[in-house]
């Protein structure tokens, strides 16, 4: 039992780190990368607001000169409610509610998932340009893990109950945020909810592991570890390690943020989203493989959308 104890411990507070693969860029190489991505990610949301405002625009145009009701009869019916339920009403969506749900899943749904692949195809492109082969590099791949399935299983659980607690402990001390996503799946149904699940629980934790954790953690851990900023973390590994750990954390957190624009008190899901991504950042370094961040992602989503729908 003693034996058992001490192993459990052990692989906790001083595990094997599987993670070895490195990136050969620089410090300043990285952020370079990491802000193009960002901007690739931002960009079809922008262009997709820009194209319908000009097409709201050219039908107000159109019926105004040439007395075809365009905009009135055809374009606004698309995206504006007229008659509002009560429900509607008290909508959390830009307008209160006077812009239609299913216009606004849909658009958000094209530009999060155009926004993803664009921001990996522009990451892989930077590595193929440098020769780097990105299977080798961002851990999407079980080889890591060397045969050890069940402690990997261990970690992970541990990891998921180690989000829950950190969380638990931070609802109590800050105010409660608004989180609008949550509302706006309260209010989906049919087609719209599953389309929003799909992405919470399939596209976004595959996509966001691999640019976040594979990518975006991997370089920093690597960058960290050479040059300047390892002079100044000491030559430490260990470090190195927890600065790229609590920045890629910062980064992926803060990404989420953009809600913060429509309702300030979103802000307040930031220390949860550093957290999460901290926690999915050791466990990578631990396991070696993206493949178990990968599921416990999705579980931590599916358990947050299984609890909205049926709460």
């Amino acid at each position: 039992m003693l034996t058992a104890l001490r192993s459990v411990l052990s692989s906790l507070f001083n595990p094997t780190i599987r993670l070895t693969s490195e990136f050969p860029w620089t410090l300043g190489k990285v952020m370079k990368v990491a802000v193009g991505a960002e901007f690739y990610f931002i960009f079809p949301g922008l262009f997709l607001s820009l194209s319908w405002c000009i097409i709201v625009l050219g039908s107000v145009i159109i019926e105004q000169v040439a007395r075809v009701p365009v905009f009135s009869e055809v374009v606004r019916p698309l995206y504006w409610n007229d008659e509002l339920t009560e429900a509607e009403g008290n909508s959390p969506l830009p307008g209160g509610g006077q812009v239609k749900l299913s216009f606004f899943i849909g658009m958000m749904v094209l530009s999060t998932v155009l926004g993803f692949l664009f921001e990996l195809w522009y990451i892989f492109r930077c590595m193929r340009d440098e020769g780097i082969d990105w299977r080798k590099v961002v851990g999407l791949n079980l080889s890591g893990l060397q045969g050890r399935i069940w402690e990997t299983t261990w970690y992970a659980l541990i990891a998921l109950l180690l989000m829950y607690g950190l969380d638990l402990m931070l609802s109590q001390v800050l105010p409660e945020p608004v989180d609008l996503v949550a509302q706006i799946f309260r209010q989906a149904n049919g087609l719209n909810f599953l389309a929003l699940a799909l992405i919470a629980v399939v596209l976004a934790p595959v996509l966001e592991e691999i640019i976040f954790r594979g990518f975006l953690f991997n370089a920093l851990r690597s960058a960290f570890r050479r040059g300047w900023v390892a002079r100044m973390l000491g030559n430490s590994a260990f470090k190195a390690d927890g600065a790229a750990i609590f920045l890629s954390a910062v980064l992926f957190g803060s990404v989420h943020m953009l809600n913060a624009f429509v309702d300030a008190r979103y802000l307040w899901c930031l220390p949860s989203m550093i957290v999460c991504g901290m926690v999915l950042a050791e466990l990578f370094r631990r396991t070696g493989s993206l493949i178990p961040g990968i599921a416990l992602h999705a579980v931590n989503n599916g358990v947050i959308v299984s609890l909205i729908a049926f709460g």
